[in-house]
């Protein structure tokens, strides 16, 4: 139970994400009374490993990696079967958190060398391995791409584990990548390569709007203004920070479908504090009504009484356009459109790693920063939002010691590949 509500709070876009740790504490006494229950207590795991749920098999798969029994776990992975999603990924969390660093290489040897390769083995190895920055077996994970045996979608997770790695010269131009990414593998290969500083040209751009904001110059907003618009471009659009598209964004938020994005975006261009309160009511499940509530429903009617319809009380980034036309009215004339921003300053690494610690910002734009870090300003701290909160906390104190370290390194507002100002073109 205790995993499945972490599994919960951590899975969220929103929320506040330190407070998690207290939570990670009292999961750890459990484990911890777990491990010194002596033979039986070990039993139990042995079986709750093999036939319970998630939470379960989590727990116990944590109790015998503590019990120096990492092969256990390795031997029972290649027997879940590759649609229980929700056990591999226990399965994987429990060993990218307990796993010694002396049993990485034997932990791998077992997932992938023990026996044919099936599609949940690869995909708790690859985890394992990103997580870990086992760089060892970039060459190992990249011959599983070409095997007929995985399925096209255990070959895009396998690629987007493989995003942190940091892959020989002679992988990154192997066949395996592909030339130019295709479908579901065009994004991970993008960020493969921009990591390594190998060009990422406008053909590889085209059509994935998170790569052109990743990794794009100024002219990638050029780029974003031919895709259809969604959430993603309008995200997009907020990581490249170029102001000359926020009269753009607050015309998306007269969109309900867009204006959840458009007014990220314009939050982290700008970094206005334009907040509103706003009852939202809860989705309706049809299958929880009764009869007569199914034929209101389909008649068109309310369903409940005034002040009683189900639902809660937010305070959310505003949504209205005539705000922020206001606000731009107001404090527009302080950017300069040739920059680029980011919560409201010019952009540079400070910014990035205040999003990577901020609990006012969902998921995503954490996930974002920290690629942003490592693709423009090629820094690459061990960081993953499903880390404990310790260990992000760490992260992030190693991520503030080398800005302070690289101050006068950067000039703010420019456009940097690779810790390299970007040259005119569309990406580098």
């Amino acid at each position: 139970m205790l995993y499945e509500q972490w599994h919960r709070l951590v899975s969220r876009q929103w929320g506040a994400w330190r407070r998690v740790v207290a939570f990670e504490r009292r999961l750890e006494a459990h484990l911890d009374a777990l491990v010194i229950g002596g033979e039986s207590a070990l039993a139990l795991c042995r079986e709750k490993a093999r036939q319970g749920d998630a939470g379960e098999c989590y727990a116990a798969s944590r109790v015998l990696v503590r019990h120096g029994l990492h092969g256990d776990v390795c031997e029972l992975v290649g027997d879940v079967d590759e649609s229980d999603l929700s056990r591999l990924q226990a399965i994987s969390d429990a060993l990218c958190v307990d796993l010694g660093k002396s049993d990485e290489e034997d932990c791998l040897e077992r997932l992938l060398k023990s026996g044919p390769v099936n599609a949940s083995r690869a995909r708790v190895a690859s985890r394992l391995a990103g997580y870990r920055r086992c760089e060892g077996w970039a060459g190992e994970l990249c011959g599983l791409l070409g095997s007929e045996s995985l399925d096209e979608e255990t070959k895009a997770i396998i690629l987007k584990e493989f995003v942190p790695l940091k892959p020989p010269r002679h992988l990154l131009n192997a066949d395996c990548f592909g030339q130019g990414g295709e479908g579901a593998y065009r994004f991970p290969v993008s960020l493969i390569r921009a990591r390594s500083g190998q060009e990422v040209d406008e053909a590889m751009l085209s059509g994935v709007p998170m790569c052109c904001g990743l990794c794009g110059d100024k002219q990638a907003l050029d780029l974003l203004k031919t895709m259809p618009v969604d959430q993603d471009v309008l995200f997009a659009m907020g990581l490249l920070g170029d102001v000359t598209a926020i009269p753009l964004l607050i015309r998306a938020l007269e969109h309900e479908d867009h204006a959840e994005a458009a007014s990220l975006s314009l939050y982290l261009v700008t970094g206005a504090p334009l907040y509103e309160t706003v009852f939202v009511p809860e989705a309706v499940d049809e299958d929880l009504l009764f009869d007569d509530e199914k034929e209101k429903l389909a008649r068109g009617e309310v369903l409940w009484p005034p002040g009683k319809e189900p639902g809660e009380t937010v305070t959310r980034l505003s949504r209205q356009a005539t705000d922020w036309r206001s606000w731009v009215q107001e404090h527009g004339e302080r950017f300069d459109s040739s920059r680029r921003y980011r919560n409201g300053r010019l952009f540079s690494p400070e910014c990035l790693i205040e999003n990577l610690g901020s609990e006012s910002v969902p998921a995503r734009v954490r996930e974002a920063a920290y690629e942003e870090l490592a693709i423009r300003y090629a820094v690459d701290f061990s960081f993953d939002l499903r880390m404990p909160v310790e260990a992000q906390l760490n992260a992030l104190e190693k991520y503030e010691a080398w800005n302070q370290a690289v101050t006068d390194r950067f000039e703010p507002g420019e456009w940097y590949a690779g810790g390299n100002i970007m040259e005119p073109c569309h990406a580098r």
